[in-house]
């Protein structure tokens, strides 16, 4: 099970270490896309910086606004319904 929590971070949107993610919510970032983007961090640790954000743009442009909310559930309520 991933950990998330909200932490104010110097210099980034976001952070992954093992299997806990900071999202910065102090940024004007989207802490949804940011949320995806530390995920696939965490689930592909081998791949570059660049190759994680095209992934992570991709995925976001794909979801509607119902998958989009799901995110946002998963992000801010831990995954609970």
């Amino acid at each position: 099970m991933v950990r998330v929590l909200f932490k104010k971070l110097r210099g980034c949107h976001g952070q992954q270490e093992g299997k806990t993610i900071w999202v910065n919510l102090a940024t004007r970032a989207n802490p949804g896309h940011t949320f995806i983007h530390e995920q696939l961090h965490l689930k592909n640790p081998t791949w570059s910086e660049t190759r994680v954000r095209k992934e992570t743009t991709a995925i976001w442009k794909k979801l509607d606004v119902k998958q989009r909310l799901k995110v946002y559930k998963k992000l801010f309520r831990g995954g609970k319904k």
